[in-house]
């Protein structure tokens, strides 16, 4: 991601960018508008995404190279002119341990990848398949979570 100065339009200027992940990394907001948190009032926006590194050794320049899955979540960011791009939260709803795939349920890690992210008064939510979880929007600490039965 980047952000630009556009005061002069005939030659806007690359203020601050952000890398994400290596090949691999994804988001649904490269395909779903929706999938953006965006609040002006607090400077904050955020998006999920599901994060891949290349395993040490591995050349970013050679295109056949993947990464391999790091993490899912949710990515805040407050951003600023002065400041760019500063990362206040990483919210993910995956489980500590390992999640079993069983087919005749069809129940995956998957299910508990972030969707979504809004906020209500002071909570920012995350949504995925299987649970929405609260956080405070000052610290981001837990505040709980909702699981979805089957």
């Amino acid at each position: 991601m980047a952000l630009f100065d556009i005061s002069d339009m005939a030659n806007p200027r690359e203020m601050y960018s952000v890398t994400i992940g290596d090949r691999g990394t994804s988001s649904p907001l490269l395909y779903n508008h929706k999938a953006l948190y965006w609040d002006a009032e607090k400077h904050l926006f955020g998006f999920p995404v599901e994060v891949y590194e290349l395993q040490k050794g591995f050349d970013k320049a050679q295109p056949w190279n993947y990464g391999i899955g790091k993490s899912q979540g949710a990515y805040i960011y407050e951003v600023t002119p002065e400041n760019g791009f500063v990362k206040k939260a990483v919210l993910s709803q995956l489980p500590a341990t390992n999640v079993t795939v069983d087919y005749g349920n069809s129940t995956s890690f998957q299910d508990y990848f972030v969707d979504r992210i809004l906020r209500i008064d002071n909570s920012l939510y995350t949504l995925s398949n299987n649970q929405l979880n609260v956080y405070d929007l000052t610290n981001f600490s837990s505040q709980g979570k909702l699981a979805f039965k089957p």
